[in-house]
């Protein structure tokens, strides 16, 4: 299921096997999408309301679904104009992803479908792919966020870089869990990471950037993190004195 507003105010609902409803003006509208005795094996799976206003709708087997207002229907994109298919394709998630809608096909590959070329490729990146992918998220022109069972990737295509963010039980600031179910991101810029066993993940939007002096299992570390005073000397050391580990 699912539920998204577009920029008219109007609130889209998407549960899988009865198809997708607008609520308008306190009215109730349904749209079938797909036909009721094709909802055994295809079904409404996310939905994607773009900047422009764009709906679209991502299916487990019938490909994408756009909304056209002038006729109050959905128009379906299945086969682009060289013949690559999406029949048969679990849509798990989709984003608007510059001029594409990015897809996450589950445990298969991630793909974007550009609307003005009719074109369907898959993304630039090798590493992401056959992963169990949860959710997709863009929040810049160039960066996909891609959450999976295997942590969490950022990709840039124009830089053909991947970088990948996973759990680190040594590391305090690493991610709590490995399996990510969703990636949201609040009005101030912070993105939220909801996992299956870590509780949630936050980013502040400002990304403040401090060097952090923390315990770790390393020689060369604070030995304690419960902070008493600070000092500098004459040769510019800082001095730590900690509430119940020493001096450092």
């Amino acid at each position: 299921a699912d539920i998204q507003a577009d920029l008219s105010g109007n609130i889209w609902i998407l549960i899988p096997n009865e198809g997708i409803f607008k609520y308008k003006n306190e009215q109730l509208y349904h749209y079938e999408v797909i036909r009721k005795e094709n909802l055994a094996y295809d079904t409404p799976e996310c939905i994607c309301i773009t900047k422009a206003g764009e709906v679209w709708v991502g299916t487990n087997g019938a490909g994408l679904f756009l909304y056209d207002n002038e006729s109050d229907t959905f128009k379906q994109y299945i086969t682009d104009k060289d013949w690559n298919s999406l029949k048969g394709k679990y849509i798990f998630s989709i984003c608007e992803y510059r001029d594409n809608i990015a897809m996450a096909i589950h445990e298969e590959e991630l793909k974007k479908f550009n609307p003005a070329t009719n074109s369907l490729t898959n993304i630039n990146a090798p590493s992401v792919h056959y992963t169990v992918l949860r959710d997709l998220a863009c929040f810049n022109d160039h960066e996909l966020w891609v959450a999976t069972h295997a942590g969490l990737f950022i990709i840039d295509e124009k830089e053909n870089k991947v970088t990948h963010y996973k759990e680190d039980l040594v590391h305090p600031y690493s991610l709590t869990d490995n399996i990510i179910y969703t990636i949201y991101k609040d009005k101030e810029d912070g993105i939220w990471l909801g996992t299956l066993f870590g509780g949630v993940n936050y980013l502040p939007g400002n990304r403040m950037e401090f060097d952090k002096f923390i315990p770790l299992a390393s020689a060369n570390s604070l030995s304690g993190k419960r902070i008493r005073e600070l000092a500098k000397d004459n040769e510019g050391n800082i001095w730590i004195g900690t509430d119940d580990e020493g001096l450092n």
